[in-house]
């Protein structure tokens, strides 16, 4: 495969990792797409480890994948740069993209890394990979006050893995997502010697274990006693709101500020 076709295929799988999260049509997640998506990555950045190619050739994958997925999930930026802000569109779409595209770094910084350190074994791969990816996630929700949307644990809330998040959160889910995504990719670009049959059955069967685990979970054997009840499971501290007041009033001139300031008291 050439590298224009890798770069394209990084592009579309960053998109469509994008519309996992909340596809256009219905607004609702699809938890099969973001592993798949993410496999797509993961089997490229797998397969020029093979290679032994250059970790900055996985660093630019990355940037493409990361590019395409956070622009794709924070498109509603424009509205607030434009529409309210009134930003030229270019200007707007181009603040979107370099957003998304200083954020990729990290994306493409854990792509590197797992071309330079990853191990022969499909366990191990999908190990490092998931302790990569989950890393760089949480290094771009905290860092420089972080800008969290989009994380890939999120587009599991309906699927088979939901049942995991009263136990490891979403960032947990992010890092079992990874794992399963990684797997997958691994079994499919093995060669087909007994080996690494062996190797496939094991990853395979890591990941359906994994899926069955998290649908297990669904049920009440594994939620913390505590959702079950509620008014002894302590005190939450909120420490911050966002008032529900319409972009085009709270930008109007004179009032808007006020009004919304007013939202907080």
């Amino acid at each position: 495969m050439g590298w224009a076709t890798r770069f394209a295929l990084a592009v579309l799988a960053g998109l469509a990792h994008a519309v996992s999260m909340a596809e256009p049509w219905g607004g609702r997640p699809l938890w099969w797409l973001q592993i798949i998506s993410l496999s797509a990555l993961a089997w490229m950045i797998g397969s020029l480890r093979d290679l032994k190619l250059s970790p900055m050739r996985a660093a630019w994958l990355g940037l493409a994948f990361g590019t395409a997925w956070l622009s794709g999930t924070w498109w509603w930026l424009f509205i607030s740069l434009h529409t309210y802000g009134g930003l030229n569109p270019v200007l707007a779409v181009l603040a979107i993209l370099g957003l998304a595209a200083f954020l990729s770094l990290y994306c493409a910084t854990a792509c590197a890394a797992f071309v330079w350190l990853a191990p022969s074994s499909v366990i191990g791969r999908a190990v490092l990979f998931a302790a990569l990816w989950l890393l760089e996630e949480l290094m771009r929700a905290i860092w420089f006050t972080g800008f969290p949307w989009g994380a890939a644990g999120y587009a599991h809330i309906d699927g088979p893995l939901a049942g995991l998040a009263p136990e490891v959160g979403v960032w947990g889910i992010t890092a079992v997502a990874a794992f399963t995504a990684m797997a997958l990719a691994q079994t499919v670009a093995r060669p087909l010697t007994l080996r690494s049959r062996l190797w496939q059955g094991a990853a395979l069967a890591t990941v359906w274990g994994v899926l069955a685990l998290g649908t297990a979970c669904s049920g009440e054997q594994c939620v913390t006693p505590l959702a079950n009840d509620p008014l002894n499971a302590g005190r939450l501290k909120v420490t911050l709101l966002q008032g529900n007041i319409p972009q085009d009033e709270k930008f109007q001139p004179g009032s808007g500020i006020p009004l919304a300031l007013n939202w907080y008291r």
